[in-house]
């Protein structure tokens, strides 16, 4: 009796040393873009570190959407000893865009090459926040203005986006800002008109918590379409083409002696502007034209 007894003990030992010494998944995230065609191209992040003493492995990750497993990776990932730092990996694959939030499943392993036993199999727990899926972001023309837009497939707790232009020195200002679905599963489209004409520009998205992600960086050139100025020399009225603002005559040594700021299409002639040539400038949207001009 004392024999099966300590064979008991033994075994019970042993389980738990192989419940302890096991490779783990401590955490885990994605990331996500369109790969255009209904798919998704996924990027999985996760750490991985012993449970206690040496390096493991960890192994057969199952990735699934909802029910169904859209992807099974059979590499063997080694584990940090447990006194360490968690080694992080990544890698990704390509599916059909799932429309809820993606689990993983996984093996736990007693040695680093995921041999031994199997200590665990089972879920790595919830993923750290996925706070967008982006599907599309760009930059269109339309007259003298830029249409930013852009759409998601996925939104988690998200409180919105701030529409980024990257100015002359590399750094980034602030335009716009449109608030967010907080959370979806569904595709949603955004847009947002900028009284500019090109750029570079970025979307950062940003969570109820503070915490922020960016878009890919994408850039718009829109071509001013010409303005004829008319007639020249004026006599009473002169005429613009297209509508402009920001309007200026100086003299030809540079001094100011008429503004006109908002957005108009004529301009007629100050009672106290002499006859002489003048240097004419306005704006259309973001950008200055000069030209001269002659008044008789």
């Amino acid at each position: 009796m004392n024999r099966y007894f300590y064979l008991l003990a033994f075994t019970l030992f042993h389980l738990s040393l192989l419940s302890q010494n096991c490779g783990s998944i401590s955490s885990w995230s994605y990331t996500s873009s369109s790969a255009g065609g209904g798919n998704t191209q996924y990027t999985i992040n996760l750490d991985a570190i012993s449970t206690s003493g040496g390096d493991k492995g960890v192994h057969d990750i199952i990735i699934s959407c909802g029910a169904s497993a859209v992807n099974t990776n059979s590499t063997c990932f080694v584990t940090a000893p447990a006194t360490g730092s968690p080694n992080s990996y990544s890698y990704s694959f390509t599916t059909t865009t799932c429309g809820s939030t993606l689990s993983l499943d996984y093996a736990g392993r007693t040695n680093n090459a995921c041999g031994g036993t199997v200590c665990f199999s089972g879920s790595a727990g919830s993923p750290g926040s996925v706070p967008v899926m982006w599907l599309t972001t760009k930059a269109k023309c339309s007259g003298d203005q830029t249409i930013i837009s852009w759409s998601t497939a996925q939104e988690f707790v998200n409180r919105g986006f701030e529409i980024q232009r990257q100015n002359s020195s590399g750094s980034w200002d602030s335009l716009g800002w449109e608030s967010g679905a907080v959370n979806s599963n569904s595709i949603i489209k955004y847009s947002y008109s900028l009284a500019i004409t090109e750029g570079i520009f970025r979307i950062k998205q940003i969570d109820f918590d503070g915490k922020f992600k960016y878009s890919k960086v994408f850039k718009s050139t829109c071509e001013i379409p010409k303005v004829n100025v008319f007639p020249n020399p004026v006599e009473n009225v002169l005429h613009f083409s297209k509508t402009v603002n920001n309007v200026q005559i100086s003299t030809l040594l540079g001094n100011t002696i008429f503004v006109h700021s908002p957005l108009t299409r004529t301009i007629r002639r100050p009672v106290h502007l002499a006859p002489g040539i003048y240097i004419l400038k306005y704006r259309i949207a973001d950008q200055f034209f000069t030209q001269k001009i002659s008044f008789q």
